[in-house]
């Protein structure tokens, strides 16, 4: 069974190249925030990150670690352990929300202000906030 998926990117230094049908987008990363994932995750953190920015617009993508072993010629193991260092510093993070009629809906939140707004709570609205608690009760 698919999980549905739903991507929300890094906000700043970013941008999106548009295709006109849409596989994928490319999200390009500063050069300051390039070298600031190198310096703690190494190259394959880099190499990761950027393997997830480019999924960004793909429907219903799991980023599943077999998947981004199979693309990028990893181990499984290699790929968790970057996935892993990728949370552990705040650039990676998905949560799964089950809705009482047992539907599922994975986040996948990419990028430290995002993950930042969201663990803050502040990416949503109080108006949707109110709106999403009644839908789910």
């Amino acid at each position: 069974m698919s999980v549905p998926t739903v991507t929300k990117l890094l906000e700043g230094n970013t941008r999106v190249k548009p295709k006109s049908r849409i596989r994928g987008g490319k999200v390009y990363l500063s050069n300051e925030e390039r070298s600031t994932l190198i310096s703690k995750l190494g190259d394959a953190g880099y190499i990761l990150c950027e393997f997830y920015y480019s999924k960004y617009g793909v429907p219903d993508y799991l980023y599943s670690d077999i998947s981004a072993a199979r693309a990028l010629g990893w181990s499984i193991r290699k790929v968790q352990r970057t996935r892993i260092g990728l949370i552990n510093i705040g650039w990676f993070l998905q949560e799964t929300a089950i809705y009482p009629d047992k539907r599922r809906i994975r986040t996948t939140y990419l990028g430290p202000d995002i993950i930042k707004k969201h663990l803050e709570g502040q990416d949503l609205s109080e108006e949707k906030r109110i709106k999403l608690e009644n839908n789910c009760s």
